[in-house]
Parts: C-alpha cells; structure tokens; sequence
C-alpha cells in the first residue's frame, strides 16, 4: 500500500482555491467595517436636548410652546453686568434698589413685550437674573436657565425638590434651596451639579457676599427650617450655623458685616457675619416672614402685626415704628438718602395700599389703594410691582400710575430689573419681558471738509507770441476850473505831420 504523501495530497484547507477565497472575504469584511465607521464618524447626528435643532430651516423656536429639555453641552460664560439681579432683591442689602436698570420715567412710557417664555409647571421661586440669563424653579422638580434676550430656554436642571428659594448667583454657579431641604449648586454655564448640602432648608432664599470689607472670599447665608441661620463657604462647607427661637423663613440680609434676619419667633436677629456671634436682637409683635433691607445705616423690617419697624443697623436702637392696617408680608424697597434728603421706604400691606414711608422718621409721603400681589422693585423715580392680572410702574415720587399692562395669568414672582428689561414671572409657567423699543440713531454727518482756495493763474495761447506790456505814461489831473494846466502839459518834441501833396 502506497504512503500518503502531503505534496500529492494536501488537505482542502490549504488548497489555492480556499485560500483565495477566505482572503476574498476577509478583504470585503475590512472595506465594510471601515465604510460603516467613516459614515458614523462622518456623517452629522441630530442634536439631543437643543430645542433649536428640531426647527426646521435652523429657524428660532417659539419659547413659548417648545417643551424644554436637558442641555448637557456647555455654553461659553458671559460676563456679569452692573445692571444684573443676582439675587434675591438684587443685593445682599435686599434694599431692591437699581440705578442702573436701564429704565427712567421718559422710557417707561414706551415698555412693549418683548418675548413671551413658558415652562412646564408653575414658577415656585423669585426670579433672578446675571450674566444674560433668567434663572427660575418650577414645581416640576427643575430649575430653567432661558436667555434674556429673548427668552429662549437654555437648559434644564433636575434637582431634588420644588425649588423654594430665590437663586443666588456668584461667579459661575448658582446655589439654591429646595423643598426635600437641600441646598444645591449647579453651574451657570450647563446645569451640571456641583455639589448639595442637607440642612432643613426651606423657603429663606441665600444670600452670596463677603463677611466684610478685608475678606475678600464671598460666603453664602441662608436660614433653615430648623431654627438657625447657616453660613457656607462656595463649595458647600459649613462655616459657623446660628440657633433662633423659631424656624427661620425669613431671607437674611447683610451689610457692614452683620447678618440681619428674622423668624417665627418674633425677633430680628443681628449676627456677625465672620463668626455668627449675636450683636444685638429685638423683638416685634407678630413673626417676620418678609426679609429685612438695610439702607441709609438702618435696617428695616415688617411683621404680621402689620407694624413696620425701623432700627438702628449698629446699636440696634429702636428708631420708628408705623402700623398699617394689615399684616407686612411684603419686602420693602428702600432708596438711599440724596443730597441731603431723605430716603424713601416703598412696602405694601395685606390692607390692599401700597405705602410710601420717609426712611429717617417713617412719616407717609403718599400712600395709593393697589392689591398688589408682589414685593416692589425701585428704579430711577420708578416703582415696579405686580397685581393679580397686571404688572404696573408709579411714579415713585407720588404714586402715579405712569405704565401698566394686563396678564393673562396671575403674577407669583415679583418682577425684576435686568439690562434694560422688566421681567416677571406668572401662574402655569409663563414669563414675560417688557423694555422700550430699541431706536436705531442714524449717525451724524460729519461736517463738510472746505477745499483750499486755489490761485487762478492764466494760461498763455500757444498761438500768440508772448510780448511785454507797453509801459503807460499816467495823464496829470485836469482841473476844470483851472486854466493854467493847459501850460502844464508837455508839448511834443517832434515836428508835425506834413499834409499830403494834391
């Protein structure tokens, strides 16, 4: 029997036409992954959680019916102005004062709506406004960021309860208490969270500024649900916590260094701001759930005894009081005192009158019947509020009404002044933006530049020769009535003509 021999017989597997074959395949198998990996790396993907990306043309969507939804792409920041609202209002001296809000008396006249935005939900939070962007909480568990300009969401956060609190912003993040007692920070530029601190923090909206003038780190107060007022650093550090009588509702105000705050208890609380040790405190008849403003070395605050008082900011001392004739919900506006006059106090009762109070003494300047609904806002002579249906501007200087427009739904937030607009908040999620017509100034002519004056010079004609000017001999002035000038005159030296021969 003969030897199998490998050379005559190979195997299939390593016959020529299997191993063409599998290189055929094995190449065509390489050509089809690389097609499909360049198509996937290449080829656009539709944009997730970008409103814009889903209209068609590239055309804006109408914020005001465009559902929002989570953007995890970050926007570049933007640069805070003097004329944001960062915080509840405005400032860490809640005084609610804005020189410059971009709004006077002669613009208030010619407010429009400008845009028109509506979330899912209701806003459960006062607005604020910094770096062009609207910051509000809803009772959908989410705080929306939208575009000041033109009211256009630009992200969503979910957070772990009803937004309570009005925001603070600071730098690139925006801190913030919710209804399961947290108080949270996202950053501005995407809604991504930084980091939450549990404390029984309820509606006390945080305040964000130094604890004085050498301290340059900004610290963050807030008052809890568990009777104490906190203070934190940016990262969500506790720095010192305060205990009160009661649970503390109030939003603290701080200026000169002292954290100022009332609570359930019936007292306005004065804390230094560095360490949380109690300066002085003094008792009122009724809680305090409106926060206090401090302005013009006086810290003034109302309660439900419908009572507003009026304190010495260092010492403490009791300096005024006036009784209205319903509980002081409100925060008040305060204006600082000017050129030797006294400031102002803006604040409206539960009576149904919105008071206008000197700040020094707590005389009535003027008062006005107005259900309003809001705490009011000052700008430049203007007083800015809400109503049930309507958002209005006084005179602040009498009480006039100078502007006011209807809402279709009821106002929850009280407005606020950012960049030129006014901008308040409304039942079932709807925001709107009013400011005057923008008006586009053609540019002045510049004046006319005049042409230097040019000598005129005289152009010789080629055809002509040139020749100079016969030399004239001036005539001696001939009087009339003076016979002797014909004496005067020369006679001709040369002999006369002779006639012509006939």
């Amino acid at each position: 029997m003969a030897r199998h021999s490998f050379k005559q017989h190979p195997p299939w597997w390593v016959r020529p036409w299997v191993l063409i074959g599998a290189f055929t395949l094995f190449t065509a198998f390489v050509a089809g992954s690389g097609a499909a990996a360049a198509f996937w790396m290449f080829t656009p993907q539709a944009a997730t959680g970008n409103p814009a990306a889903a209209a068609p043309g590239g055309a804006r969507p109408d914020t005001a019916r465009q559902p929002a939804s989570t953007v995890s792409r970050e926007r570049p920041p933007r640069t805070p102005s003097a004329s944001d609202w960062p915080m509840y209002r405005r400032s860490a001296d809640h005084s609610a004062d804005h020189p410059r809000a971009g709004l006077d008396r002669t613009t208030a006249a010619r407010l429009t709506q400008r845009w028109h935005a509506h979330i899912p939900g209701t806003i459960t939070s006062p607005l604020v406004a910094a770096g062009g962007s609207i910051y509000a909480g809803s009772d959908d568990r989410h705080l929306y960021a939208l575009d000041a300009t033109s009211g256009a969401i630009q992200w969503r956060a979910p957070v772990g309860g009803t937004v309570m609190s009005s925001p603070a912003v600071v730098d690139d993040r925006i801190i913030f208490t919710a209804s399961d007692g947290s108080l949270t920070a996202l950053k501005t530029t995407s809604g991504h969270r930084l980091w939450s601190h549990s404390g029984h923090y309820g509606t006390s909206s945080p305040v964000i500024t130094a604890p004085g003038p050498q301290r340059a780190r900004p610290q963050i107060y807030v008052g809890s649900t568990r009777g104490a007022v906190d203070a934190l650093d940016l990262n969500g550090r506790l720095t010192w916590s305060r205990s009160t009588g009661g649970p503390v509702r109030s939003s603290p105000a701080v200026a000169g260094g002292t954290v100022y705050v009332g609570a359930d208890d019936k007292i306005l609380y004065a804390l230094d701001a560095a360490t949380g040790v109690p300066r002085w405190q003094q008792p009122t008849a009724g809680s305090i759930e409106a926060a206090p403003a401090v302005q013009n070395a006086m810290v003034y605050v109302g309660s439900t005894d419908s009572t507003m008082y009026a304190f010495d900011a260092g010492s403490g001392r009791p300096v005024w009081t006036h009784r209205t004739h319903g509980p002081l919900r409100s925060s008040p506006a305060v204006t600082p005192a000017r050129g030797g006059a006294s400031g102002t106090l803006y604040v409206s009762s539960d009576d149904g009158t919105l008071y206008a109070f000197d700040a020094a003494t707590g005389t009535t300047r003027w008062k006005t019947p107005l259900q309003a609904t809001t705490s009011p806002a000052h700008a430049n002579d203007l007083l800015i509020l809400g109503t049930a249906t309507s958002l209005t501007v006084l005179d602040a200087r009498n009480g006039t009404r100078l502007w006011g427009t209807t809402l279709a739904k009821p106002t929850v937030t009280s407005p606020i002044l950012a960049r030129g607009k006014i901008i308040i908040g409304t039942a079932q999620g709807h925001l709107y933006g009013f400011a005057p017509p923008t008006v586009h100034k053609k540019p002045p002519t510049p004046p006319a530049t005049p042409k230097p004056a040019t000598a005129l010079t005289s152009t010789p004609n080629p055809l002509r020769s040139p020749r100079a000017p016969a030399a004239r001999t001036p005539l001696p002035f001939r009087n009339p009535a003076d016979s002797t000038h014909l004496a005067a005159c020369p006679r001709p030296s040369s002999p006369p003509m002779p006639l012509p021969a006939r």
